[in-house]
């Protein structure tokens, strides 16, 4: 079986996603605090919803130590 291409979402739809602003979502790029984008063509930029959640298991984890 063909494994699925992961989807992408907008800077909104992450933001959305965290309850939190698209500015946030910004700072923590800044910082390093979270997945880099996919940058396709100029000006569109998306993340891939697996790396999201690999993002988040991580996060998970960190707070159970």
């Amino acid at each position: 079986m063909a494994e699925a291409s992961p989807r992408f979402i907008s800077v909104g739809e992450v933001a959305q996603r965290y309850s939190v602003s698209v500015r946030t979502i910004c700072r923590w790029l800044k910082i390093d605090k979270f997945p880099q984008p996919y940058r396709f063509g100029s000006g569109m930029t998306r993340w891939a919803i697996t790396d999201l959640d690999a993002h988040d298991l991580l996060r998970a984890q960190e707070r159970k130590q």
